[in-house]
């Protein structure tokens, strides 16, 4: 069996039979069989392969395949099918046929990241750190800001850190910014390692890497991961979600843990609060290597009004950012730590910077900062959302933003991952020619 790799489609997975390759020009189409091995395989297959097509978010994708290394380079997908006959499709067997592209240079091109930045509201007086993640493998990386004044992009400084994930290594190149604008860098990549610490979404039972925004409704199977922190959903009925990290020192990710969220709209709320119900409908607003977006889609307990709840993780950040939006005026706040055991070390304020919430445990620090002030409670502590007020809840809001994540002891700190996560960014990955 010889391993077929289009962009994502057969890289955790192993597409199966290569039967025809045919080359006209740049042009490169291939047809074959699925995997021999099962119906939920084969069906992840077809997802990831049929999610390349009008993609509004990979223009391009790597293409490996073991048998003729020279096929390795980068593409573009123009078409592409899957289709099965009546008694094997049961069996895994699917034919599938894709139509390739390749982008100039297609062996080695020029790779162009174009970042727009904003920065967020910062109750913590802090300075935004300006970052990009790539692969540590990239070659050649040059990072730029346009200057209109000169109508001209003009080179930037900026500090290279390296985060470590469970599977590669990840170049964060950082540079401090205290305005918005348009950042872009170049760089040069093989195609082999394209996807090293990418921004990842998974869905289904097992968990299989989804490509495109066309995915079933799998609210209680998803998770999001870039090889250096995981979320995923963690209740059938309330809206609690855990999250874990990577720590290299140990090789090995740290205990999941809970985090959940708890409100209702304000003309309705009772108090104490009580845990918003688990979502209904999960949505992919992006889905790149350099970000993934997903819109879990709940609602007040008692009203049914509809909230919604975007999560964002990026490549090469130690946190995701959630921004939350409400029909109505809503009161929330967030618990953090094991729902159960109750063993959670108590959320509190840094001396240094109010708003900005810790948590210790043997060398891993949770953090997490609201654009707004309000409380997070841990399990056992006093006063628990029980009272109204700006100190126990964030009250009449129609939208909530906010990050959480973890970082861990000879890394980073947590005011560095709180400085990236005000840089609120929009970036595109292109190709370049020369």
């Amino acid at each position: 069996m010889t391993k077929l790799a289009v962009g994502r489609f057969g890289g955790e997975l192993v597409s199966g039979e290569v039967t025809t390759v045919e080359v006209a020009g740049g042009k490169v189409s291939i047809k074959g069989e699925t995997s021999r091995a099962d119906l939920e395989r084969s069906l992840a297959l077809r997802q990831q392969l049929l999610g390349y097509v009008d993609s509004p978010d990979e223009s391009f994708v790597p293409v490996l395949w073991s048998e003729d290394p020279s096929v390795a380079g980068f593409y573009r997908v123009t078409a592409a099918s899957m289709s099965g006959e009546a008694g094997s499709a049961p069996k895994g067997f699917l034919s599938y046929s894709v139509d390739l592209e390749r982008v100039p240079g297609y062996a080695s091109p020029l790779l162009e990241n174009v970042v727009v930045a904003k920065t967020r509201t910062n109750v913590l007086s802090l300075i935004a750190a300006g970052v990009i993640g790539v692969p540590a493998s990239v070659h050649s990386f040059v990072l730029m800001a346009s200057n209109p004044l000169y109508g001209e992009a003009t080179f930037t400084s900026s500090v290279l850190m390296v985060r470590q994930g469970e599977h590669a290594a990840i170049n964060v190149q950082r540079a401090d910014y205290s305005s918005d604008g348009v950042r872009f860098c170049q760089y040069y990549l093989d195609p082999e390692t394209f996807y090293d610490g990418a921004a990842t979404l998974r869905v289904g039972t097992p968990p299989r890497v989804a490509v495109g925004r066309q995915i079933r409704n799998t609210t209680t199977a998803w998770e999001l991961s870039n090889d250096l922190f995981e979320l995923r959903a963690a209740s059938e009925s309330k809206f609690e979600m855990e999250f874990h990290a990577w720590d290299p020192s140990k090789s090995a990710w740290t205990p999941w843990e809970k985090i959940g969220f708890w409100g209702g709209i304000s003309s309705n709320v009772s108090y104490p609060l009580a845990p918003l119900v688990a979502p209904h409908t999960i949505r992919v607003l992006r889905n790149t290597p350099e970000q993934v977006t997903i819109r879990l889609l709940s609602q007040d307990p008692l009203t049914l009004v509809a909230i919604t709840y975007d999560i964002t993780l990026r490549r090469g950040a130690r946190y995701v950012a959630v921004e939350l939006q409400s029909v109505s005026e809503a009161d929330f706040t967030v618990r953090v730590g094991n729902f159960v055991d109750k063993t959670t070390t108590a959320i509190t304020r840094s001396s240094k910077n109010v708003g900005y919430y810790v948590a210790d445990d043997t060398g891993v620090t949770f953090f997490g900062a609201p654009t707004e002030i309000g409380t997070w409670r841990a399990p056992g502590e006093s006063a628990q959302n029980q009272i109204r007020s700006s100190v126990d809840a964030v009250m009449f809001v129609n939208r909530w933003s906010f990050c959480f994540g973890k970082t861990l002891a000879g890394s980073d700190t947590a005011e560095q991952s709180l400085r990236e996560y005000w840089w609120a960014i929009s970036e595109r990955q292109t190709v370049v020619a020369q």
